[in-house]
Parts: structure tokens; sequence; C-alpha cells
């Protein structure tokens, strides 16, 4: 989910999610983007707030470390988020 992303940044979203739709059309994958609402997201910080939605985190990286934390994502490998830490 894409959430708070400026205007300018949909149109090359859209065209590498059909790029990436295209060149792995074989093996079925499909990207979306989600409409955010705001009545949505209003749901999902009370759900936070009362403890019942958990973020999965496989690990966490500072921001030298970034290039190691994409290849982690690139083996298919993560089980969950890979959070940056911005000291």
């Amino acid at each position: 989910m894409l959430a708070g992303a400026p205007q300018g940044l949909w149109v090359p979203l859209v065209r590498l999610l059909k790029t990436r739709r295209r060149s792995r059309a074989e093996s079925q994958v499909v990207s979306f983007l989600a409409r955010v609402r705001h009545e949505d997201l209003d749901v999902l910080k009370e759900l936070a707030e009362d403890g019942k939605l958990i973020p999965v985190i496989d690990r966490e990286c500072s921001l030298a470390e970034v290039p190691d934390a994409v290849r982690h994502l690139g083996t298919r490998q993560a089980r969950g988020k890979v959070v940056i830490r911005v000291d």
C-alpha cells in the first residue's frame, strides 16, 4: 500500500507496475494499488491502538544497509516488512 504519495509519483509508479505485470505474466503475478480512504485508515489506526494489528517485521536495517536490504527482498525470502531506520 502506498499512502500519502505525492501526485507526481503516480505516473511512473503505474508504468513500473504495468512493466512488472507484463514481465511476469507467465508466473501469474498480479500487482495492484489499493485506493486508500480516510475511513479505512481510521479503522487501521484503531486496530493498531487496540493491539489487534501487529506488523510482521522480517528485519531492521540502517540507512547504510539499504543495498543489502534490497538484495534480501529480491531473494523473496523476506517473511515480513524490511524496516529502514533513518537515524
